[in-house]
């Protein structure tokens, strides 16, 4: 006789799913916090590093079984009880509130209470939703009204979006160039890529000499296969100055898939108008091509085109930009490891998310070990505070943070400065969105925030930091998930929804004029002002012959960019030898000379080169090349 299986009478979703591992995960750190305080050992050895017996295997397998377990028996309870998913909520709130407070109890001196406060709260937020979501009588919820469908002619939109990104992108476009014909632009980040892209116009390969001060790939450093996407309008236009425009095209190019998804959404056309304005003036897309060129600048457009490929179920495009998004750089991967995750929990799509997943996952493992037999490998030192003394790779930061939570947290916004510029930097993504990334009763919409940790988890002060390229793939999560809870907002929210974009809006219009439009003068005051200086440097320049090899100041590097041997003489000098395999030496005197650099001309001297030309206010060239063959002599 056959038995009916039985079923989840009272449902089971995934988030029900995740808060269970999450219960069972908290548990097994609240019984580690518990037994270190019985043992006497204090709190403060457990989070002032990271602890190597934490990481043992057995340690691991304990969490993981203790974790299964959990899902296991909370899987039950909600099946078989109508508030099942009361108790699970209630419980795991109660578990994450016991667990915080035990952790600051004895935090280390090196971590400010503050920041602690700060990083429990914000996971904090997340659980009370969940809570308010399992209390909330269905029949009594707020019906979600779609927003008013476009009334006016969705075309005006469409050439207002590109009217406002022509403009913005306009601006930081002009700074990018006024910084390379201002000699502003220094080797890192611009110079290695002017240098790559000349060699990859003529040989195909993204080779350098001045990244790592000796030839090698690109890729060796960050595998960047997108950067072949410009090379065609590089070949048609060779100079730097494609690049500065080249990036900002791309950047403000997202203003097409970020209008599109909000039309899908619902958005209204002045609603549309308001986030098109609020993404061309949103200032971290500005700043963050202070330190000009960058592959970064792929991750926002092509992440957007993902998500509006996601959204229209066209699984073609949508794999393909997937694909394009992780050829930007090795750890792109976490992006898509992010959106499968939300795909899965917050839109129940778990058959374009676990394909997603895995292709993210497989992606990155192939490239890792490629880096790390080819190249420099992955860059995880970046993360070395997570990762205990002499252990590299990002799986073991992995393993911290499944370990040591208490720990983690304590990170989250400290900085290696011991300020507030975790908190400036979070201030600058959100405040100048309205808040409206995190305005939504959804828990799973706060997996796409989840990206923020990407740069909060580490002491790398350029990550945390607007004027940088690492928030580009951030933006891009924060502006779809305003567009999704924009779209989301009742009826009675309305007036709200409004109110903050119009605050957003006009919020980055006025950051944007603050911080990146006075570029624009400033820029243009110094190339006037330091003209005469500017024109000695280029004929200098141009008359170093284009096939000798060159050993330059990082400020010169960029104009020296189609040599195929060229060096920055800081790290050519490094390890305080002389080096002789230069046929030129050119320095920037506009600034001085320092007793350092003024060591080296002397060393250069006393090792055969000379002088064969020097302004003091412009460009020292010394050469080792015979008179009868050096352009400088007459």
């Amino acid at each position: 006789m056959k038995t009916k299986s039985r079923s989840f009478r009272y449902g089971y979703n995934a988030g029900d799913l995740v808060s269970s591992a999450l219960s069972g995960w908290l548990f097994m750190n609240l019984v580690y916090l518990i037994v270190t305080i019985a043992s006497g050992e204090g709190l403060e050895t457990l989070h002032s590093g990271v602890q190597t017996y934490m990481r043992k295997f057995l340690t691991v397998a304990v969490y993981a079984a203790v974790t299964v377990f959990f899902v296991i028996v909370f899987a039950e309870v909600i099946a078989l009880s109508k508030n099942g998913r009361r108790v699970l909520s209630v419980f795991l709130l109660s578990e994450y509130v016991v667990f915080s407070v035990l952790t600051a109890l004895d935090l280390p001196g090196s971590v400010s209470e503050i920041a602690f406060l700060a990083a429990v709260i914000v996971f904090l937020i997340p659980i009370l939703l969940y809570v308010a979501s399992a209390f909330r009588e269905s029949d009594g919820e707020d019906p979600i009204v779609p927003a008013d469908k476009p009334r006016a002619p969705f075309s005006f939109v469409l050439i207002f979006g590109g009217a406002v990104a022509c403009v913005f992108g306009g601006m930081v476009a002009a700074i990018g160039v006024m910084r390379y014909l201002g000699y502003s632009a220094p080797n890192f980040d611009f110079g290695i890529f002017c240098q790559m892209y000349a060699d990859m116009a003529k040989t195909g390969t993204p080779v350098t000499t001045v990244e790592r001060d000796g030839l090698l790939s690109h890729f060796s450093v960050h595998t960047s296969p997108v950067l072949y996407l410009l090379l065609p309008f590089y070949y048609l236009f060779r100079t730097p100055i494609t690049l500065a425009i080249g990036q900002a095209v791309i950047l403000y190019s997202g203003v097409v898939p970020l209008l599109l998804i909000g039309r899908r959404r619902g958005l209204s056309n002045p609603l549309l108008v308001l986030l098109l304005i609020a993404y061309a003036a949103y200032p971290a897309i500005g700043t963050g091509c202070f330190y000009d060129f960058h592959e970064n600048c792929f991750l926002l457009p092509l992440l957007l085109w993902t998500f509006w490929f996601s959204e229209c179920r066209r699984p073609i495009p949508f794999y393909i930009f997937a694909l394009l998004t992780l050829s930007v750089k090795e750890d792109a991967f976490v992006y898509l490891a992010i959106y499968a995750v939300f795909l899965f929990f917050g839109e129940k799509r778990w058959k374009t998310a676990l394909p997603l997943m895995i292709l993210s996952l497989g992606y990155f493992l192939l490239v890792s070990h490629l880096m790390k037999q080819n190249g420099e490998g992955v860059m995880s030192w970046r993360y070395s505070n997570l990762l205990p003394s002499g252990e590299s790779g990002l799986l073991g930061v992995v393993v911290t943070v499944f370990t040591q939570p208490g720990y983690v947290l304590t990170q989250i916004f400290s900085s290696s400065a011991r300020d507030a510029g975790k908190f400036k930097y979070i201030g600058a993504l959100l405040l100048s969105l309205g808040g409206l990334p995190c305005v939504s009763r959804k828990p799973s919409r706060w997996i796409l925030l989840t990206p923020l940790l990407l740069n909060l988890l580490t002491m790398y002060v350029y990550q945390p930091n607007i004027n940088f390229q690492y928030s580009f793939g951030i933006i891009a999560f924060l502006f779809y998930a305003a567009t999704l809870n924009l779209s989301d907002l009742s009826a009675r929210a309305r007036s709200f929804t409004v109110g903050s974009l119009v605050f957003s809006a006009a919020a980055c219009v006025v950051a944007f004029s603050l911080l990146v439009a006075p570029m624009i003068p400033a820029n243009a005051d110094h190339m006037k002002a330091w003209k005469d200086r500017h024109d000695t440097i280029t004929e200098t320049l141009a008359k170093i012959p284009n096939d000798a090899s060159v050993a330059a100041t990082t400020f010169l590097v960029p104009h020296l960019s189609k040599h195929a041997e060229l060096y920055e003489t800081y790290y050519h000098t490094a390890s305080g030898l002389i080096k002789t395999d230069c046929d030129y030496y050119v320095f920037d005197l506009r600034y001085g000379s320092d007793d350092r650099q003024e060591s080296q001309i002397n060393r250069l001297k006393s090792n055969g080169y000379r002088e064969v030309f020097r302004d003091d206010d412009a460009i020292l060239v010394l050469t080792r090349l015979p008179a009868a063959s050096d352009p400088f002599t007459p």
